[in-house]
């Protein structure tokens, strides 16, 4: 791949800004996506999945209502796409798309949940982090939880919730030991096991002071409130400051007739 000249093209790019983590899609897809220099943004697609398939991507995980796409690896231009757009892409592989020509959507209305008015299960606790309290102590296989209530949903298809949450669990001695850098924690939806999902949360940083804010999931949300309740796998969870809940925005107000 890397003997690919757009590959080559976009990574030796003037600017010099990395991609990021728009939105994870447990064990389905990440969406990474990054500005170059003469306006036009790199996205990367990554399929979790164990077979290959065509994947819907929504352009609003980038920001975007409309771009025009262009493969990088083949040079082919898909021409201008609006809202969603697929993509085969092969087992535990990826596809580099450029976007040009793209029209931003509105800016997203979340309502927040802070860890402090959610039910935290011992031995999971509270604990002061600066001016905000996290739960904290979300040990492996069950033990403990942070359960938020009365979240709102309702909406059809997936709805975008945002974690503010700390992962400074570093790999010891500078070895990644196969933790890829990242905590695994099941997020389940109403206490449904047909409704519970891996989501891995990468590294924030290198204290347990630095809060990350925004990691953006896709979840399903069916009723009109809900409840998400956050437990550890194989090993502890990270500690949670507060999730946000994506929420359609208010109708513009109309004048009546005189």
């Amino acid at each position: 791949m890397m003997k690919n000249p757009g590959v080559i093209a976009i990574n030796q790019d003037e600017l010099g800004k990395s991609i990021t983590l728009r939105r994870r899609y447990p064990n389905d897809m990440d969406i990474w996506s990054g500005p170059l220099k003469d306006g036009s943004t790199v996205a990367v697609i990554i399929n979790w999945a164990d077979t290959t398939g065509q994947k819907l991507i929504q352009l609003s995980d980038m920001g975007f209502e409309s771009a025009r796409i262009r493969d990088v690896r083949t040079g082919n231009d898909l021409g201008p796409m609006s809202k969603t757009f697929t993509q085969n892409i092969p087992k535990h592989g990826s596809v580099i798309l450029r976007l040009s020509e793209t029209k931003e959507i509105p800016k997203r209305n979340f309502v927040r949940f802070a860890a402090e008015k959610a039910e935290v299960v011992s031995p999971a606790h509270l604990k002061q982090v600066g001016d905000i309290k996290v739960a904290a102590g979300i040990e492996s296989e069950g033990k403990g939880s942070v359960v938020w209530k009365d979240i709102p949903g309702g909406q059809n298809g997936p709805v975008l919730v945002s974690f503010d949450y700390i992962n400074a669990d570093l790999p010891w001695s500078n070895k990644d030991h196969s933790k890829l850098n990242f905590k695994r924690a099941a997020v389940m939806i109403n206490d449904d096991p047909n409704l519970k999902f891996q989501v891995h949360f990468p590294i924030t940083g290198y204290t347990w002071g630095d809060v990350y804010q925004g990691f953006l999931v896709s979840l399903p949300l069916p009723n009109a409130k809900n409840t998400i309740r956050i437990v550890g796998l194989d090993h502890s969870a990270p500690d949670f400051a507060a999730l946000s809940v994506e929420v359609p925005a208010a109708p513009a107000a109309t004048t009546p007739k005189p």
